[in-house]
């Protein structure tokens, strides 16, 4: 499994435009072949910084959505509404607790 994690940080005046993509894009996202969770996180001080988290049954699955005609319209759409660069990464589970 890959766990995804992309930190974005909004322009104040895009938050709310922003969500509303996030949200109207959940579904779609859910999905696609590989998806396993998809979860979107607002830091509790900025509410102008937000995360997504997701998982992936494999590096394989993770790729061929990033390359997706969806991925990239709707990334090009987002993209015009941060103030900073993204920073992504991806990590494979070494230990876990329930």
């Amino acid at each position: 499994m890959i766990v995804r994690i992309v930190q974005l940080t909004i322009a104040p005046s895009q938050t709310e435009a922003f969500t509303t993509l996030y949200l109207a894009s959940m579904e779609r996202i859910q999905s696609s072949a590989g998806c396993l969770e998809l979860t979107l996180l607002r830091d509790v001080t900025d509410p102008n910084c937000v995360t997504t988290l997701s998982k992936w049954t494999d590096l394989e699955a993770l790729e061929a959505y990033r390359h997706s005609e969806f991925f990239r319209s709707t990334w090009a759409e987002a993209k015009q509404m941060f103030s900073e660069k993204a920073k992504a990464f991806s990590y494979s589970i070494v230990s876990k607790t329930n």
